[in-house]
């Protein structure tokens, strides 16, 4: 996707989450859409989590919607967004706008 002259690019492991993640949730196009978003209009979204400018940040999602809780890892750089890694599980919330 390029949003903003930037491209997202996923890495393996980030490809490997995703396609494991579409056995339990049919909308994952939709899902990764939105945090794409997410990260977009917000670069810093994320916490630094090293000296290298990785981030991370939890995506959260909705049990009633079928939307996973997603750990992100990403690394802005200068024309792209790199997808290092996501890990999904079992949203905490049952409704979206909960905790």
């Amino acid at each position: 996707m390029n949003l903003f002259g930037r491209t997202f690019r996923y890495e393996e492991r980030a490809e490997e989450a995703i396609r494991k993640a579409k056995v339990t949730w049919s909308n994952l196009e939709d899902i990764l859409l939105a945090l794409e978003w997410g990260i977009m209009h917000d670069l810093q979204v994320g916490a630094l989590l090293n000296e290298r400018g990785v981030r991370g940040f939890v995506f959260p999602g909705a049990r009633s919607r079928n939307e996973p809780d997603i750990d992100v890892l990403y690394k802005e750089e200068e024309f792209r967004i790199v997808i290092h890694d996501l890990i999904f599980r079992e949203a905490g919330a049952h409704y979206t706008g909960q905790a």
